[in-house]
């Protein structure tokens, strides 16, 4: 019986010391295992941090639909700016560049959509200062608007950038808006001074 009870503990601390034989030959293994792991897991982590940066960093403009229609007017005009006496001190130039309808503009940096049944009209003007003084203008003052819907009403702009500050030597771009129906036809607007003559420009949209 000793000799049994010996022969059971030689065995069992044989059978522990070759265990840990065996984890000491397979700890390096283990630990570079894991190496390999976290290294992939920060690769992972890595490339989902660049894809998202390279995502936020490209370009997020904010897109407008076309327009709905355009006509090109290229039409130059001369008003006369006069000073706090009311004497005439240079004339501006005043090119309507072209008319758009849309149903998205940009309004004070943000889109703004028309509302169903409704558009907006936005005629693109240019104002060339050739002063060595700048020069502040109402541009409102000098276009109005009439359709189909009211034949008797000549309306002014609703959307504007007012006053509009040309620097000396300078062109300056900028827009008045208008929103009007879809149904609205036979579209004009009139160009010119308050006090001075004018012209009816019809917009044949296409």
């Amino acid at each position: 019986m000793p000799t049994n009870l010996t022969n059971s503990r030689l065995k069992s601390l044989f059978a522990s010391s070759d265990r840990k034989t065996r984890l000491k030959k397979l700890l390096p293994v283990i630990i570079l295992f894991g190496v390999i792991i976290f290294a992939l897991s920060m690769i992972i982590r890595f490339v989902q941090s660049a894809t998202s940066a390279g995502s936020n960093g490209s370009d997020s403009r904010v897109e407008l639909k076309a327009a709905r229609g355009k006509v090109t007017l290229n039409k130059t005009y001369g008003f006369p700016i006069t000073d706090d006496k009311g004497r005439e001190i240079t004339k501006l130039k005043f090119l309507l560049d072209s008319a758009e309808l849309r149903d998205e503009i940009i309004l004070r940096g943000q889109k703004a959509v028309s509302l169903k049944g409704r558009t907006y009209l936005i005629v693109s003007l240019k104002l060339t200062n050739s002063t060595d003084k700048f020069i502040n203008i109402n541009v409102r003052n000098y276009i109005r608007l009439n359709t189909s819907s009211n034949r008797d009403e000549w309306t002014a702009a609703e959307i504007y950038n007012d006053p509009v500050e040309v620097q000396p030597q300078s062109t300056k771009l900028t827009r008045l808006g208008f929103p009007i129906s879809d149904t609205d036809k036979d579209i004009k607007i009139r160009a010119g001074d308050l006090n001075g003559e004018k012209e009816t420009i019809p917009l044949n949209f296409k």
